[in-house]
């Protein structure tokens, strides 16, 4: 992984759009594919997404190439999970890495040592991965 200063965004320029149509649930190649797709549709000069997780970030990757757009040239995808979708997309995905070995031995132990409060809640931090569907800051 690089390290990366945070990502700054230009003042006043709007950079965040959302597909959220109510007929796409779930969490799936298609999906993104589709969301993206819209996106695209809706907002030609989209420079950035950020999808739920790296197999609807696979999809878009699909959508923007199918679109004459390049992957990071044109349009920078970010995934969320660091799944093998990640690393078997073209180009690899930037995404986000959850620490689930250590979510899970947390769950367990609260489990393992009795009730669990209500409205118990965990943070876990989470951390950028960089490869190479996205382009560098300019």
């Amino acid at each position: 992984m690089r390290n990366q200063p945070p990502v700054r965004l230009p003042a006043g320029r709007r950079r965040v759009r959302t597909a959220r149509s109510e007929h796409r649930r779930g969490f799936r190649r298609e999906v993104g594919f589709d969301g993206a797709r819209e996106l695209l549709d809706l907002h030609p000069d989209i420079d950035a997404m950020f999808v739920a997780c790296d197999l609807m970030a696979a999809g878009a990757v699909q959508a923007i190439t199918a679109t004459g757009r390049r992957v990071p040239q044109d349009v920078s995808v970010v995934g969320f999970d660091d799944s093998i979708a990640a690393v078997c997309a073209n180009p690899p995905l930037s995404t986000m890495r959850m620490p689930v070995e250590d979510m899970a031995s947390t769950a367990t132990r609260l489990l393992l040592d009795g009730p669990v409060p209500a409205g118990y809640r965990q943070r876990f931090p989470v951390e950028l991965i960089v490869r190479e569907s996205t382009a560098p800051q300019p």
